[in-house]
Order: structure tokens, then C-alpha cells, then sequence
């Protein structure tokens, strides 16, 4: 992980990682895995960054291709929201998603808008 990513207070978890996502709250793995399989259609990332805030959790998720919302509403399939990286917030007390905070799509187009984007705290 990088010094930057560090100070910034981003935790990084790999799925071979257990002891990284042992500061995770327990009810966290069960709601990413009910978003995961309702918005996304069951798509697994590769790398999972957790940013804490103190009434707030940011799950950043990387996948190695480009994931479709499918629980998001466009005029067309094609102008549906879509990323390589996807940023999303769970409020701590309610381990619900924060609608307030949308979610954020980088990496869409290429690498646009980059990856800083979504792990920016």
C-alpha cells in the first residue's frame, strides 16, 4: 500500500487478505455481497479498498473489467452507469448505502475519470 494511500486512511483488502478486512465492521462483508449481486449482477472484484469516516464507510471496488449498474434507470442500455472502479458509501449505523453520497464510477472510458477519483477521501 502506498505511503499516500496510507495518510490518506484507506485500508487495502485483498480476497487472500482475511487479516486486512478484520478491521472491517462484521456486517459489512454480508451488505457489499447483497449490493454486489443486486446492482451488479453477482460481479466479484479483485481489489476492494475500505475509507473509513466516522459515520460512514467508502468501499472502493476494482474489478478487471468494466461492471454495468443494473439496478441504475437510462433512457437506453447503453447510457447506463458503468466503471472499472466503483466507489460507494455504507451509513455505520444503519449498514444501509448512503443514497446522499451516490455512487461514483472511474475508469469508464479508459482510464477516465482515473481511479484517484473514486479513492479520493
Amino acid at each position: 500500500m502506498s505511503l499516500a494511500l496510507a495518510a490518506a486512511g484507506v485500508v487495502c483488502s485483498l480476497p487472500v487478505a482475511a487479516a486486512a478486512k478484520a478491521s472491517a465492521p462484521g456486517w459489512l462483508a454480508a451488505s457489499e455481497r447483497q449490493t454486489l449481486n443486486r446492482v451488479f449482477g453477482g460481479a466479484r472484484p479483485v481489489r476492494t479498498y475500505l475509507i473509513g469516516y466516522p459515520r460512514k464507510i467508502a468501499v472502493v471496488w476494482v474489478f478487471d473489467r468494466v461492471v454495468i449498474c443494473g439496478a441504475c434507470s437510462a433512457p437506453s442500455n447503453a447510457s447506463l452507469p458503468r466503471g472499472r472502479v466503483i466507489r460507494l458509501s455504507y451509513d455505520r449505523r444503519t449498514h444501509a448505502v448512503r443514497a446522499a453520497d451516490g455512487m461514483r464510477f472511474c475508469e469508464a472510458r479508459g482510464s477516465y475519470p482515473p481511479r484517484a477519483e473514486c479513492l479520493r477521501r
